[in-house]
């Protein structure tokens, strides 16, 4: 995979668990420059996980983890890949799978408009 100079931008990811009603999702902004791994570390914030399972991503049928964990060989770092290197699209989707839960993601491009960068108090959970 040929790493490209990426210009900043946001990506907006509808995170859901597959096959579960209702539906359980999350939807964070995320820069493009952030790692595969990166994304790893938030999802497993945004859905208040604890980090206690093998995982791997799969963008166009490509495995991306932690290649120490790869018994077959085809894996490529998660560490070393970026989002802008992965060529994808707004309504792309790509899979993210550990030992206990199937994710699906779903990009958009996010855009700041008045509504969304007014300042407002979110609250901590």
């Amino acid at each position: 995979m040929t790493k490209t100079t990426a210009t900043l931008q946001v990506y907006q990811l509808r995170i859901g668990l597959r096959h579960l009603r209702p539906p359980i999702w999350r939807r964070v902004l995320v820069p493009n420059v952030m790692t595969l791994e990166e994304l790893h570390t938030t999802i497993q914030l945004a859905m208040g996980w604890e980090n206690a399972h093998l995982h791997e991503f799969i963008v166009n049928r490509q495995s991306y983890g932690d290649p120490t964990w790869d018994e077959i060989g085809d894996m490529l770092s998660e560490s070393k890949v970026r989002l802008a290197d992965l060529g994808l699209d707004v309504g792309s989707q790509f899979s993210t799978s550990t030992i206990s839960a199937m994710i699906g993601a779903t990009l958009s491009r996010w855009k700041p408009s008045s509504r969304t960068t007014r300042r407002r108090s979110i609250p901590c959970v």
